[in-house]
């Protein structure tokens, strides 16, 4: 990967295709997103921010053929590189650790990891509960 700074809405981006099972098209990561953020996010910022990653490396994508039913269309599917997996854990796992060395202050947190207020406050899930849901 190339040594890019990546943005908050980089991050978000990622996270929430970690939280899909690695490999999604862009509707459900927006809706994770906004699910997430409990904000309206645009498709088209989404689609935006999963080629520039892919364009730097961290994704890869494929079409999909259409699905049988009428007006369907094809789907560029994206998938998390192996080393764009491992660093969006450790991204995590090292605010984690951040979280807890400021004891919870977010301007703190967010100031060391280089991050933004919204990119923290949408992690804050997976800063509680990990990035998969527990299987049951």
């Amino acid at each position: 990967m190339p040594n890019e700074v990546l943005g908050g809405f980089e991050h978000q981006v990622l996270l929430a295709m970690l939280r899909l099972g690695s490999e999604a098209y862009s509707v459900p990561i927006v809706l994770e997103l906004e699910e997430r953020t409990g904000r309206r996010v645009a498709p088209s910022k989404v689609y935006v921010t999963l080629r520039r990653l892919e364009r730097r490396g961290l994704l890869r994508s494929r079409f999909d053929p259409p699905p049988t039913e009428e007006g369907g269309r094809e789907r560029r599917i994206f998938s998390l590189e192996p080393y764009a997996e491992a660093e969006s854990e450790f991204r995590v796992e090292y605010l984690r650790r951040l979280a807890a060395s400021a004891g919870g202050d977010r301007e703190a947190i967010a100031r060391r990891a280089g991050l933004g207020l919204d990119a923290l406050a949408s992690l804050s899930e997976e800063l509680k509960t990990g990035f998969k849901e527990s299987e049951e």
